[in-house]
């Protein structure tokens, strides 16, 4: 009897995997990194095996045009020996109509899906945005995004402003992205957010131009960002410049390139450079730039290894000296997917 009720426990369980494998997927971003040089003693010539990211996206069709999206994340940026950080990265419910869509739940930020959708390599570094803490890669509410026609795509959020997090206040925030398409290798996106308290002394905006080509092997891409934020009154801005690119030498490699320029004006502004541990840019930074060089050789139709370094260049500081010492680091990051 007891044997009987095991077979039919394990029957259950083969049973729902194989449903449930229809949907689900894996993506897991790991590296083999070397701290070569760094403004903090605490990791200079550090190195190690890193698992900065494991996703499972579960993707399921209802009817009549539903649909809803589960993305599991486990996120592991800092390397003082901390556990790695579980959060919900995606759990929406969709609804097509046409060539629409409306979304309802945790969702993209309309200011990032079609840039980093061109960079291709959120494998070996964040968007600009995320990176610098300009914008939060996910944000909850109601999206609207769909094609108008050819030449145009929209992509319009009204959220909590409070990434994936629970709402914690009254404000709001209104985001839109809208790409033109003049060219089949040409793209423009246009991108404005704001956000507003009641007393308006918290408000903030965020205006993003992105310009993209895209060739039979190669890709270019440019993108200029400015953020302001009003806190307490007290109002910060910030800007980043970011031109990536691409190159296809064959079938299986491709040359990647990324170059971010990022000023803070003021003082009041380092709220917005507080940065993961596995690239720790100096807090101290008012002006600094970012070089991203690497090689992606696919060694199998999932599996990507991608030897590349990130150089952080310091110019000016908040203290009025140039920071002595700039940051190296040098990584092999395995990507794959299941």
């Amino acid at each position: 009897m007891k044997m009987i009720k095991n077979l039919m426990l394990t029957m259950l369980i083969l049973s729902t995997t194989s449903v449930l494998a229809e949907g689900l997927s894996g993506t897991v971003y790991s590296d083999y990194y070397y701290h070569a040089k760094s403004h903090s003693s605490t990791y200079a010539g550090q190195h190690g095996l890193n698992f900065r990211r494991i996703y499972l996206t579960y993707k399921k069709d209802l009817d009549e045009g539903w649909s809803a999206k589960f993305r599991y994340e486990m996120a592991n940026d800092a390397l003082g020996g901390t556990s790695m950080t579980p959060a919900v990265k995606d759990m929406y419910l969709a609804k097509k109509m046409g060539n629409h869509k409306m979304l309802v739940g945790i969702s993209s930020d309309p200011a990032f899906s079609f840039m980093e959708g061109h960079w291709g390599y959120r494998s070996v570094e964040k968007n600009p945005l995320d990176l610098y803490k300009f914008r939060s890669s996910r944000d909850t509410g109601i999206a609207f995004k769909g094609k108008v026609n050819s030449m145009l795509d929209y992509h319009f959020m009204y959220g909590n402003n409070s990434s994936n997090k629970s709402e914690s206040n009254r404000n709001k925030r209104y985001a839109l992205s809208a790409v033109l398409h003049p060219m089949s290798s040409v793209d423009l996106e246009l991108n404005y957010d704001m956000a507003d308290s009641l007393d308006k002394k918290s408000d903030e905006n965020m205006f993003k131009v992105f310009a993209a080509w895209t060739g039979e092997k190669a890709k270019l891409g440019v993108m200029f960002a400015k953020l302001s934020k009003k806190s307490a009154g007290v109002e910060s801005k910030a800007t980043v410049v970011s031109v990536h690119s691409t190159y296809k030498l064959c079938k299986k490699m491709t040359l990647l390139a990324r170059f971010d320029s990022v000023k803070y004006d003021d003082a009041a502004s380092t709220s917005f450079s507080s940065q993961s541990t596995y690239l720790p840019i100096n807090s101290d930074a008012k002006e600094f730039t970012t070089l991203i060089a690497g090689l992606d050789y696919k060694a199998g139709k999932k599996v990507s290894i991608i030897p590349n370094i990130e150089l952080v260049n310091y110019k000016t500081a908040f203290t009025g000296k140039t920071t002595d010492v700039n940051d190296a680091v040098a990584r092999v990051t395995f990507a794959y997917k299941f």
